[in-house]
């Protein structure tokens, strides 16, 4: 870790980590699709003190959408499909957590934890392809 963060600063620095281990499952899905990597950017930019609370609101809803966009295929073709559409909306949701864990210090240890499990099962998925 960095020296000088907080913990809450940590904890969400831990889950960029997470997200960024599995962004790339995303992006195989919806390449055109952006607004997870710069979710996580602006939670990045959050830990160095240079993004509002409006700027990260924003980044979350608009990578929260992709997330719900991508949930929306799983389910829609054959087994290898779904793990790979399952694969992208983890990789989205892990995030919307990133992100999220910016917003309260007292829930930042869940959403780094929940942005943890949700890279380790898309990625999991992600190599079964």
């Amino acid at each position: 870790m960095p020296k000088g963060l907080t913990t809450h600063q940590e904890w969400v620095l831990e889950a960029c980590e997470g997200a960024e281990s599995c962004l790339s499952l995303f992006r195989s899905s919806f390449p055109e699709d952006a607004r997870p990597e710069l979710a996580v950017a602006m939670a990045r930019r959050w830990i160095i003190g240079s993004a509002s609370e409006e700027t990260c609101q924003a980044a979350y809803d608009a990578a929260n959408a992709a997330a719900i966009y991508a949930r929306g295929f799983i389910g829609g073709g054959a087994k290898e499909d779904e793990d790979r559409d399952r694969a992208a909306f983890l990789a989205a949701r892990c995030a919307v957590r990133a992100l999220g864990a910016t917003f309260d210090p007292d829930r930042a240890p869940r959403y780094s934890l929940l942005a943890d499990l949700d890279s380790f099962e898309a990625r999991a998925l992600g190599n079964k392809g």
